[in-house]
């Protein structure tokens, strides 16, 4: 959602009547309403994330692309692992785990517990887009402490970077990730494979206007 929180809130109010109407209805009556996701949506962009709890609390039933709203608000209010717990909780059996996976990998990147991240999700989370940002701020933080994560870090910020993936991606955000993800290389003594890795990588770029290309062609001699 890209609106401001002002008009965003509003959007919550709107449709908060509607969602709390249905979830509150003994199963029997219960209907459905497609408004549900955009009002847990909106009431996130709003900050008010307090309520996000207390709206998916009056829910009998599991279902992630709800819960999952619960955990990126309890991880905005820097309730970090408790937010992980609410995730384990929550995931169903039939449910897409590599989706909470990345939720639960970004939240232990933002936590600065890279180690931690990549041993319980890191597998399952990269088969699903995280975003670069995320990935580089990691990159960035274990160059020195753990360079293999951060190498792995960079390296997949920069493949999602090239599947078209993030918001409102700058060519900062691409030299960022090819930096820090360079400099772990050089930590390891990897530099010219990783630096040839980073090149077929960005040579098979064939999203929109192939952006990361254009930010890396010189610097990649493509």
């Amino acid at each position: 959602m890209c609106v401001a929180p002002e008009i965003a809130s509003l959007w919550a109010d709107r449709l908060q009547g509607r969602v709390r109407e249905d979830w509150g209805a003994p199963p029997e009556t219960r209907g459905y309403f497609r408004g549900a996701t955009h009002c847990l949506a909106s009431l996130f962009r709003a900050g008010r994330n307090e309520e996000i709890r207390d709206l998916l609390a009056l829910k009998t039933y599991g279902f992630w692309w709800y819960d999952s709203w619960g955990v990126k608000a309890l991880a905005a209010m820097g309730k970090g692992d408790e937010a992980i717990r609410y995730a384990e909780a929550h995931l169903g059996l039939k449910d897409d785990r590599s989706e909470a996976a990345r939720l639960c990998e970004e939240i232990l990147l933002d936590q600065r517990l890279g180690e931690e991240a990549y041993h319980r999700y890191g597998f399952e989370a990269n088969r699903t887009p995280c975003d670069p940002r995320t990935l580089t701020r990691a990159a960035r933080d274990f160059v020195f402490k753990q360079p293999s994560f951060a190498l792995h870090c960079g390296f997949t910020a920069l493949k999602w970077l090239v599947g078209g993936y993030g918001y409102e991606i700058t060519s900062a955000d691409v030299w960022e990730a090819y930096r820090r993800t360079m400099e772990a290389a050089g930590n390891l003594g990897e530099v010219e494979q990783t630096g040839k890795a980073i090149r077929d990588l960005v040579a098979r770029e064939t999203n929109g206007e192939c952006f990361v290309t254009r930010v890396l062609r010189t610097e990649l001699g493509l």
